[in-house]
């Protein structure tokens, strides 16, 4: 059920106000914090998410979300989900970031995706750890992308990407196969002493400026076909 606030509303409705949480009542919102907790669930599907909202979400999990649902959620203002962990399975699909995105050192103990979603400025998943299946499907970021770091301990797709400015996969860990295929790379790209344990598919990429992939160790198979 999408908020009754507007028609142009399209957020998950909190019951019993059948409204999402950016248009509830400071006395209604102030109920809902009361009742988060460390590992709490929480959802805020097409939700427009300021700065302070999402301080308001946060706060009382003491960094520490469930289950987490962000799909065509609207960011407004800089995010920023420093060392938070998330102990459920989390999705941002086709989410748009206007500002700053960072995520730096987040603790991601189950799955992540992130497909469609369009970071209109910076993000930053520099040093996250992810122990499930992570998807950034045709994901569009319109400046610096930086994965700096970044354990990924199964499969990885970055399927149709597109980065416009430059990315860095420095020392990331790849446990398992990911692919780049289709990606489009608008400026430098780096991914010195990435280890891939996996396959490494960069099939029908596009380097449109430099491309560094040296050293990195592969554990598999490194495909650049096409």
């Amino acid at each position: 059920m999408t908020c009754a606030a507007s028609p142009e509303c399209a957020g998950s409705a909190r019951q019993p106000y059948g409204r999402c949480l950016a248009h509830l009542e400071h006395h209604e919102l102030d109920e809902v914090v009361r009742g988060l907790s460390p590992g709490s669930a929480i959802d805020l599907r097409g939700t427009v998410i300021g700065k302070d909202l999402l301080e308001r979400v946060l706060a009382p999990t003491r960094g520490r979300l469930g289950r987490a649902r962000f799909d065509l959620a609207v960011f407004s203002e800089d995010v920023r989900f420093r060392d938070v962990v998330f102990s459920g399975d989390v999705s941002f699909d086709q989410a748009r970031f206007h500002r700053l995105a960072s995520f730096v050192g987040a603790r991601f103990a189950g799955n992540v995706s992130f497909r469609e979603v369009r970071f209109v400025r910076e993000v930053s998943l520099h040093g996250v750890h992810v122990a499930g299946h992570a998807a950034f499907d045709r994901v569009s970021a319109g400046r610096d992308a930086l994965f700096g770091a970044a354990r990924f301990a199964r499969t990885v797709s970055f399927e149709g990407a597109e980065f416009h400015d430059f990315a860095a996969f420095d020392g990331a860990l790849f446990q398992g196969d990911v692919t780049f295929r289709g990606c489009r790379f608008g400026r430098a790209v780096s991914f010195r002493k990435t280890v891939f344990g996996g396959l490494a598919g960069f099939e029908a990429t596009r380097f449109w400026a430099g491309g560094y992939l040296a050293p990195a160790s592969v554990g598999r198979r490194l495909t650049l076909a096409g």
